[in-house]
């Protein structure tokens, strides 16, 4: 998968299909997060950094370093990054909503990509992509409202917990026992804890990692 394919299925399938009050739930996969202007990043060509400084009227000495002259455009840079898909999205009133990195358990898709996984691994017997398809279309046609509710609800405890876990780390963070002159903050305590698990019996499957925009895309194109 690419930007350019998954802009392709953005503005051709999505758009166009998608109901009206919906929100579009993004990981953060590289393709995902494309700006509309790219930024300058330190492996940037000194050259390249001038005319970035210069084409925004931003001040600098000729004799600056390339190092020097990536501390001024870090003071510049801007803080919010504007992405391509929002723009594109938000032309169609639909708001875009980013997981947070490294946190597939929040997203609820997953756990339904498991199940459709699952379904076409056990009936795929042609190994045919043209098959696959149909397995895969059948399945998602075939996930009930109530399994959905409960990989919903489910995430929302997980929510709760991390809030919970959040607060705790809070109260804690002044909480500095001090031994010889040296410091340990024991907050780490608090954070450490088994990966949250999914009850098999609330999404009747099993759990699995997958891209949704990977298998998304190929099979709505």
């Amino acid at each position: 998968m690419n930007s350019e394919n998954f802009m392709k299925w953005l503005t051709e399938k999505f758009v166009k299909n998608v109901s009206a009050k919906s929100v579009l739930v993004l990981d953060n996969a590289s393709y995902h997060n494309v700006p509309v202007q790219a930024s300058p990043t330190s492996a940037w060509k000194k050259a390249d950094m001038q005319k970035w400084l210069m084409e925004r009227g931003i001040f600098f000495e000729q004799k600056c370093t390339k190092a020097e002259l990536y501390g001024i455009i870090k003071v510049h840079k801007p803080v919010h990054k504007i992405y391509k898909i929002d723009q594109i999205l938000a032309e169609s009133n639909i708001p875009v909503l980013r997981l947070p990195p490294y946190h597939p358990e929040l997203n609820p898709i997953e756990k339904i990509w498991a199940l459709v996984k699952n379904h076409v691994a056990a009936y795929n017997i042609t190994f045919k992509l043209d098959d696959v398809r149909k397995l895969a279309e059948a399945k998602f046609e075939a996930v009930t409202v109530q399994q959905w509710q409960n990989i919903c609800s489910h995430v929302e405890k997980i929510e709760v917990e991390y809030m919970k876990r959040e607060y705790i780390v809070d109260e804690v963070e002044d909480l500095i026992i001090s031994i010889n002159g040296e410091e340990s903050d024991e907050s780490d305590f608090f954070l450490s804890s088994d990966e949250e698990q999914v009850d098999e019996k609330e999404v009747q499957g099993g759990s699995s990692s997958s891209n949704l925009a990977d298998l998304g895309c190929e099979l709505l194109t």
